[in-house]
């Protein structure tokens, strides 16, 4: 059953600017984004690597990771982001698809990286992030970087 904060991040993604979808500020996306760039330049990842994007929301993130690795896995909650992300974006070295952090099941790990951004926060307590957390580990390969 979807949360309040589900169903709002479901909607935004049928009403906002799809630049400003996940988030109005982007000065601070940006600042976000060169942490995220500048972490997976330092991943010691095979040549290329294949990252998981949980909370992938419009995909626009996921468009500037795949210009930086081999595949990029993104999934998102809300379906219409996710409509939105294929619509806006295609689907080129990379995969859009509907899961859920707390019960996946379309992933394939394992994963060289797996990220999330702005995505534990919206989880319903302290409990469930825990069991996103022990979810996005369980998908890393060995040595790999949450």
């Amino acid at each position: 059953m979807k949360s309040p904060t589900d169903e709002h991040w479901n909607q935004r993604a049928l009403t906002r600017d799809p630049v400003k979808v996940n988030i109005e500020d982007t000065a601070q996306r940006d600042l976000e984004l060169g942490f995220v760039f500048q972490s997976l330049r330092g991943c010691d990842m095979p040549l290329g690597g294949k990252v998981l994007e949980v909370g992938c929301g419009n995909g626009f993130t996921t468009q500037q990771i795949r210009e930086r690795v081999a595949h990029v896995d993104a999934f998102d909650y809300s379906e219409n982001m996710i409509e939105a992300a294929r619509a806006y974006w295609g689907e080129t070295n990379n995969r859009f698809f509907h899961d859920d952090i707390l019960e996946p099941e379309h992933l394939d790990p394992p994963y060289d990286v797996v990220l999330c951004v702005r995505v534990l926060i919206n989880l319903r307590g302290v409990e469930e992030q825990r069991v996103a957390i022990r979810n996005m580990a369980k998908a890393l390969r060995p040595g790999g970087r949450l």
